[in-house]
């Protein structure tokens, strides 16, 4: 058993020392450099200078972006889809957060709504349910329009338990159930 060790490490030297296996080939650890972690650490930051009108540091957002940091893909997602320093596109709001929709709640969010109201993409109503579902247990607190449209969607179809359970989850948000009452009142 010794010997077929020795013999291994054997050719690993004699294919290095002939150049077959190089330096740079070596797994090194992943580490990020300096630039990464300052991006990654300061996308908020950024994000909100832009944001206010100072598009100096943009190209950190899309470098960040294109990268897959998933904050830095919500905020370009942003971006495209308010004209916040770049042209409004839809497409590209939607090709950005659905890069980062498994990552980001706000990022799932957000493509459900672009999936529902067609906006970069086809009106696809399973997939903006299954977007708003995920995001759900993430934001329901923070974002009760999430609890609204799948209502909506759920009464629209005539699936009253599912709407149901909506309604009664978001019983302690009073706008949230102001706004749910709104869509069951006959007008």
């Amino acid at each position: 058993m010794n010997f077929k060790i020795a013999y291994l490490v054997i050719i690993l030297l004699s294919a290095t020392s002939s150049g077959l296996v190089q330096a740079d080939t070596v797994a090194t650890p992943d580490v990020k450099s300096f630039e990464d972690a300052r991006i990654e650490a300061n996308i908020d930051n950024i994000y909100l200078e832009i944001k206010s009108g100072k598009l100096d540091n943009i190209e950190l957002v899309f470098l960040g972006a294109k990268r897959g940091y998933a904050n830095a893909c919500l905020y370009v997602g942003y971006m495209f889809e308010n004209g916040i320093g770049v042209v409004r596109s839809s497409d590209k709001a939607f090709m950005w957060f659905k890069s980062c929709s498994a990552k980001n709640p706000y990022a799932a969010y957000n493509l459900g709504v672009l999936y529902a109201e067609g906006r970069g993409t086809q009106k696809i109503w399973i997939l903006a349910v299954s977007n708003l579902k995920a995001s759900w247990p993430a934001l329901k607190t923070q974002v009760p329009q999430i609890a609204i449209r799948l209502a909506y969607y759920y009464h629209s179809r005539k699936l009253w338990d599912e709407a149901w359970d909506l309604v009664s989850e978001s019983r302690r948000n009073i706008q949230q159930q102001k706004n749910m009452v709104n869509i069951y009142l006959p007008r």
